[in-house]
């Protein structure tokens, strides 16, 4: 991650067969959430990344590179059901939620859900 990024809280992305992967919540002061989605895939594409086709949406962005997938999202953005352990955590350590960012990264060659993505 570049310098100056945060990451307030994380987790493992996991099915019942396996997990392929790890989220990441991320503060970038003085950054917008959505000037920080930019910059964050600005940052990936730098270090060879490529834009993803696939099922990006809400001002989000879709990389990869290899059997690697990643998406970058505006915090507020990510499902409630995804997000309910990370929002609870973030809100009784009295984390202001505006303009976070949801960083997942997960591997294609765990559970094979990428699809051409």
């Amino acid at each position: 991650m570049p310098s100056g990024v945060d990451i307030v809280d994380s987790h493992a992305t996991c099915q019942a067969e396996a997990c392929d992967g790890t989220g990441y919540v991320i503060a970038w002061d003085p950054m917008t959430s959505h000037a920080a989605v930019s910059m964050l895939a600005e940052h990936f594409l730098e270090r060879g990344w490529v834009g993803a086709v696939g099922s990006c949406d809400d001002g989000s962005r879709c990389l990869s590179q290899g059997d690697l997938r990643a998406e970058i999202r505006p915090w507020s953005t990510v499902d409630e059901m995804v997000g309910t352990i990370m929002r609870t955590s973030l809100r009784e350590r009295g984390i202001d939620e505006v303009d976070l960012v949801y960083v997942s990264v997960a591997s294609c060659s765990i559970l094979g859900v990428c699809g051409d993505g």
